[in-house]
């Protein structure tokens, strides 16, 4: 007898059950004679490994090709700073030529010379120094000018930070522009990017509105051997473009002072009043005339220094909306009035405009601002210089009136809408 759980259990019942307990034992104990969870653990063993394997290849793989890009890039970047190199010579090269070329006297060359042949006469028939024709002394005189205008505006652009452009050649004056003119053009590191070239090169300037303007005319640009016309061209080689180069926030004293020759007459120092007229009272009057028809906005003179010959110098208008909030602001070192039949205008020269903290200047240096209501007849009768005045002195500004102004009829072609019009 066997006693199990307090309970006397023959033998031969218990065996059985004993049987059952061992097998589900066996079938619970590791697989150690390699059986079917072995095999299936190697296999995922062998499949790990293999994985292992390939990522390690392409990694590899991907490694070398870094290489040979990285590589790649080194030979490229030599070979663009080789052609970068090639491109300065070859415009420096250039230059050289323009320069050898303005030094020539057509009078010193021997007759039926050639362009073509110049290099190899040159190396054969050269004059010694001891036979060599004296230089004219007006050509040497306008070849040191001319290189002393161009030590200037570079020592002017340099003051005024304007590295972008590294001004290589000016050439010879003419008519109150040089030419011609050429431009090495650089990126934010200061190596070059590019090229400009301009038959001729003038200045603009405003003292009023503290602006210089660089106006380069019938030439074109070369960006990555691209050649882009200047703005407005429309001959193939862009005679008739104009580029403007707008430096604002600069006095254009300095300027002006250092070469006047490329400002024109305009440029030079006048008085700016001849005292025929009081400056206070034409303020007022103005005012009084411009404030007359405000329906959709109008102008206000704020200050001017003067006037000379009925031309006010110095002058700063300010426009406001029709409910007086200013808009813009307006300076110009010339302002004066023209008759525009029946009406006005109010013709604006060497100047800029100032909307919010953009400041732009005149557009080939003029602006004009039309007053389709304003009546020729009161502006001429109330005295305003430039237009022909009646006998007497210039007239105190009249008494503002209590009652609401009647706006001015239409002029003969004046729009519909009661707002100035300008351009």
């Amino acid at each position: 007898m066997f006693r199990v759980l307090d309970c006397d259990v023959p033998m031969r019942t218990l065996a059985p059950l004993l049987g059952l307990f061992v097998a589900a034992l066996a079938a619970c104990a590791p697989d150690v004679g390699g059986g079917p969870v072995d095999a299936r653990r190697r296999e995922l063993e062998a499949r790990v490994q293999e994985l292992e394997r390939l990522l390690k290849a392409e990694r590899e793989s991907r490694e070398t090709e870094r290489q040979a890009y990285a590589e790649e890039r080194a030979r490229l970047d030599c070979e663009l700073a080789d052609l970068r190199g090639e491109l300065t010579a070859r415009e420096d090269e250039f230059l050289r030529t323009l320069q050898a070329v303005g030094t020539l006297s057509p009078e010193a060359l021997p007759p039926g010379w050639e362009l073509a042949q110049a290099s190899e006469r040159a190396s054969t028939d050269a004059p010694t120094p001891d036979d060599s024709p004296a230089e004219d002394p007006a050509l040497a005189e306008a070849r040191e000018r001319a290189g002393e205008r161009l030590r200037t505006l570079r020592n002017l652009l340099a003051i005024e930070e304007i590295f972008g452009l590294d001004l290589l050649e000016v050439g010879q004056l003419s008519e109150h522009a040089t030419g011609p003119v050429v431009f090495r053009t650089l990126d934010g590191r200061g190596r070059p990017a590019g090229s400009v070239y301009a038959e001729r090169l003038r200045l603009e300037g405003s003292r009023a509105a503290r602006t210089v303007t660089i106006v380069l005319e019938a030439g074109y640009e070369l960006r990555g051997g691209e050649k882009v016309l200047f703005d407005g061209a429309t001959d193939p080689d862009g005679k008739d473009g104009v580029r403007r180069i707008q430096l604002a926030h600069v006095d254009p004293t300095p300027w002006i002072e250092a070469v006047p020759e490329l400002f024109g007459p305009k440029a030079a120092a006048e008085p700016d009043d001849d005292g025929l007229h009081d400056p206070r009272v034409v303020r007022e009057t103005l005012n009084r005339l411009l404030a007359e028809d405000a329906a959709n906005g109008y102008y206000e003179l704020e200050d001017f220094a003067g006037t000379v010959a009925g031309v006010l110098r110095k002058v700063v208008l300010r426009h406001r909306d029709r409910d007086g909030k200013q808009e813009r602001m307006l300076f110009a070192d010339r302002m004066r009035v023209e008759p525009q039949g029946e009406s006005l205008c109010l013709v604006l020269e060497d100047g800029a405009q100032v909307r919010g903290d953009e400041k732009a200047p005149f557009l080939d240096g003029r602006y004009r601002i039309f007053l389709p209501r304003a009546k020729l007849a009161a502006w001429r009768d109330a005295g305003v210089p430039g237009l022909p005045t009646p006998p007497g002195p210039f007239p105190a500004p009249l008494p503002e009136k209590d009652a609401p102004r009647e706006p001015a009829g239409d002029g003969e072609n004046a729009p519909a809408r009661d707002a100035p019009i300008d351009h």
